[in-house]
């Protein structure tokens, strides 16, 4: 099972809330905030935490590089300068 784990890195997020959605329909088991018992008291109205919808997300059946390559079909790419 491969495993992503969101990170708010310089004070972003790297999914948005397009790439979460994005990610479940292509067969991604997304946890979503809104449904962990634990955080309730800290969701936002529309359901977020801190602007982000999920926190992480699994697959199942694909290698490490195969998983690599299904999550950056599913994703924005986010580019930075300096970074190749």
């Amino acid at each position: 099972m491969i495993i992503y784990q969101s990170n708010n890195s310089g004070g972003y997020w790297w999914l948005t809330d397009q790439d979460w959605l994005a990610l479940e329909a292509a067969g991604w088991k997304v946890k979503w905030y809104r449904d962990q018992r634990d955080m309730q008291r800290y969701l936002d109205s529309d359901g977020s935490c801190l602007g982000a919808l999920a926190c992480s997300a699994t697959r199942s059946g694909l290698s490490l590089d195969a998983s690599g390559g299904a999550h950056g079909r599913a994703t924005t790419p986010v580019v930075e300068e300096g970074i190749a």
